[in-house]
């Protein structure tokens, strides 16, 4: 997150995060679930898993590394984990990969996967899209509060403790005029949390996460 030097002004971001997230697999779309406001998002975004991997395999590891990737990262990503992950997943029947958010085309797709690099082969339709909204739940001259709604469109080809999900937030603070304002981040007082569902919507529980600002 950007910071700034302005010594009479604190900026201190709480982040409430409604993450769409299955227990036994890594998150997808949920039909119901959270209250999600009916108001317009402030911010949407939406990522394609596929462009992420190979703009990856594309970059130099040093490069990787600047953008804060652990070498542990990097070698999974490079490595043939995603391949086999998708050749466990085509040896799946239908029904378990229906269960995990593939639809008919995606279910076609993966059946017919050989193995090749995904780079040379297989639909970038079959891996998710992840789409995050950000809502504004609260702000004041001394702290902001921001509401993210994320959900997966299906189950993701690699997860586990390598594969971290991250929400970034950038702010410029503005004075009574309009003017751009340096802005101070108060790490002691910000927080996030995070509530997990099922595929279905279901609740199930709550865990805190670190808030950390880039120093920028």
């Amino acid at each position: 997150m950007t910071g700034g030097t302005h010594d009479e002004e604190n900026l201190i971001v709480f982040l409430s995060l409604a993450l769409i997230f299955a227990l036994s697999l890594p998150a997808f779309a949920a039909s119901s679930g959270p209250d999600i406001p009916t108001e317009p998002a402030a911010y949407s975004v939406t990522v394609n898993e596929y462009d992420v991997y190979v703009d990856a395999r594309n970059t130099s590891n040093e490069d990787l590394q600047n953008r804060g990737m652990s070498e542990d990262q990097i070698d999974l990503i490079k490595s043939d984990a995603i391949e086999n992950e998708l050749l466990e997943k085509a040896a799946l029947s239908v029904d378990e990969l229906s269960a995990m958010g593939y639809d008919n085309n995606q279910i076609a797709i993966l059946k017919n996967y050989d193995g090749q690099a995904i780079e040379d082969a297989l639909s970038c339709v079959v891996y998710l899209l992840t789409t995050a909204e950000f809502f504004k739940s609260s702000a004041s001259t001394l702290s902001l509060r921001v509401r993210v709604f994320w959900e997966w469109s299906n189950a993701p080809a690699l997860s586990g403790d390598l594969i971290t999900d991250l929400i970034a937030l950038r702010w410029q603070g503005t004075n009574t005029g309009g003017g751009p304002l340096n802005v101070a981040f108060n790490s002691s007082k910000s927080s996030a949390n995070v509530n997990y569902y099922t595929r279905d919507g279901e609740y199930r529980f709550n865990r805190s996460v670190d808030v950390v600002c880039d120093s920028l």
